[in-house]
Order: structure tokens, then C-alpha cells, then sequence
């Protein structure tokens, strides 16, 4: 039996392991739950992991990682077939609870195909957004601190000459992978979705305003680095944010705007 003071020595207890890794919480519970990382208990509840075991891990992880650098990224709209990959994703993000907007997510998907994209590491599902059209009711309503989810019967299809206000519901990074890596995901995921603007300008699809919730520090970060206005906490602390397309001065939006002006020029305006 292990002496109490050379514990440190052999084991880490949960956050450590979880630290040692660059896991979330989430992420490592999920291995723990799978078998893929062996838990021992000592003092009563307390789970602990060895050292070696963990050490040995972190190792593979990287080189996993660094033979990866070379891997297959690829950006694809999502489909009802690969929908169970973003399930996946959002479970690793936020935990069990998030399985109850399972339904949702294939409901909106239905009705508006265009609204999700998906940016693949190999066979793997490294990052995915929804980004959808929205009525002006059901904009209120997410102003106001509605969930994206639960405004399906406010979900709009992407419709030429006509303007369009949009909502993230949810834009997720692996948290398989290490922050540097994760940051790779959502530069290539953004690059992606600017493609996809590109294509909606050529088809004189206007959109006028983004909005989306600041629900992670993460998240406000990235909203905030993108020059997205905070509108403020609502009472269920939801932090809303709204970027105006037209005042805008990021890089990434200048080839959509300019190719929607050539299509108002061609088509007189909207």
C-alpha cells in the first residue's frame, strides 16, 4: 500500500491529469467514462491517476498532433447524415445537458439546409457553426436572450435581394486538441464560412447584421477581437452581441461586400 505523503510522487489527481493533457472537464471524463484512461481510488471517492499512465498520454497525444500537422482539413456544409458528428462535438463543449437540443439542431437543420458547416481534421470533427436567417420577431427574441434553438419557427431560408439578419447559435472547437491547435480549427473554420459569404454575395443574398452569444470567456474574446458590439447581459446572463455588416471594417468581409455592390450595380439594387 502507497505511503499518503509519496502520493504526488505516482499520481495526479483530476484536475492535474486533466491539466497534464489539455483536457476540459468534459473531455477527460469522457475518456475516463470510455476505459481509455484508468482511474485509481485511494482515500474514499477520490479518484487519482498514475503518473506514467498519464505522462505516456500526454506523449501520444503530441506526436499525434505533429503528425497531424499535415493532415486533411476539410470544410463541408453539414448534412442530416453527418449531423451525429456536431451532437458529438457539442456534448465534448457543454456537457450531457446539451443532448436536449439534439432535436432542435436536426428541426432547424431541416429548415434551413444552408444554416451549418462543418470543418473536418481527417475523419475527425474538429469545429462546426450555425449560422441561420432569422425573422425580425425572432431576432427580438434572441436579443432579448431566447436561445437560438428554440426559435425554429423564426428560422428564414437564405433568399436573393432580400435582406438578412443572422444568428450564431453555436460555434464549437474540439476540445480534444490543445488551445494552439483549437485556434488553427476556428481560423480555418472562419476562412471556410468567408467562402461561403462570398457565394451568398454572388446570389445577391444581403446580410445586414450577425448576432450571436458571448456564452464562454473564449467566445466574448473571439466575438470582441471580430469588432461585434455588446447589446448587454440579459437577466438570464446571456451576453448578446450584434456585428453590423455595412460598418464593418474587418478584412475578412471587405470581398463580400465588394462583390454585393457589383450585384446591386448589375441588378439594380435592393
Amino acid at each position: 500500500m502507497i505511503n499518503l505523503q509519496q502520493l504526488p510522487e505516482v499520481y495526479y489527481d483530476h484536475k492535474e491529469a486533466r491539466e497534464k493533457l489539455g483536457m476540459t472537464r468534459d473531455a477527460f471524463n469522457h475518456y475516463v467514462k470510455q476505459g481509455l484512461i484508468t482511474p485509481t481510488r485511494i482515500i474514499g471517492k477520490y479518484r487519482y491517476f498514475a503518473k506514467r499512465e498519464i505522462d505516456m498520454l500526454a506523449m501520444s497525444i503530441q506526436a499525434a498532433l505533429l503528425a497531424g500537422q499535415a493532415s486533411h482539413i476539410e470544410f463541408v456544409k453539414a448534412t442530416p447524415e453527418t449531423q451525429k458528428d456536431e451532437f458529438d462535438l457539442a456534448v465534448l463543449n457543454f456537457g450531457e445537458k446539451t443532448k436536449t437540443f439534439h432535436p432542435y439542431r436536426v428541426e432547424l437543420l431541416k429548415r434551413n439546409p444552408d444554416m451549418s458547416y462543418y470543418l473536418y481534421d481527417g475523419r475527425h470533427l474538429a469545429a462546426s457553426i450555425n449560422i441561420v436567417p432569422i425573422s425580425p420577431e425572432g431576432i427580438a427574441k434572441f436579443k432579448d436572450g431566447e436561445r437560438g434553438w428554440l426559435l425554429g419557427e423564426y428560422v428564414q431560408p437564405f433568399t436573393p435581394d432580400q435582406e438578412h439578419e443572422l444568428i450564431v447559435i453555436d460555434c464549437m472547437t474540439t476540445t480534444l486538441a490543445p488551445e494552439s491547435r483549437r485556434k488553427i480549427y476556428a481560423l480555418r473554420l472562419l476562412f471556410g464560412l468567408s467562402n461561403v459569404l462570398l457565394e451568398w454575395a454572388k446570389q445577391g443574398i444581403n446580410v445586414t447584421n450577425i448576432y450571436a452569444n458571448g456564452g464562454t470567456p473564449d467566445g466574448r474574446h473571439i466575438l470582441e477581437t471580430a469588432k461585434f458590439e455588446f447589446l448587454g447581459l440579459r437577466e438570464n446572463g446571456r451576453r448578446i452581441y450584434q456585428l453590423n455588416i455595412a460598418a464593418s471594417g474587418l478584412n475578412i468581409l471587405e470581398p463580400y461586400k465588394e462583390v454585393l455592390a457589383e450585384y446591386k450595380s448589375k441588378h439594380g439594387g435592393m
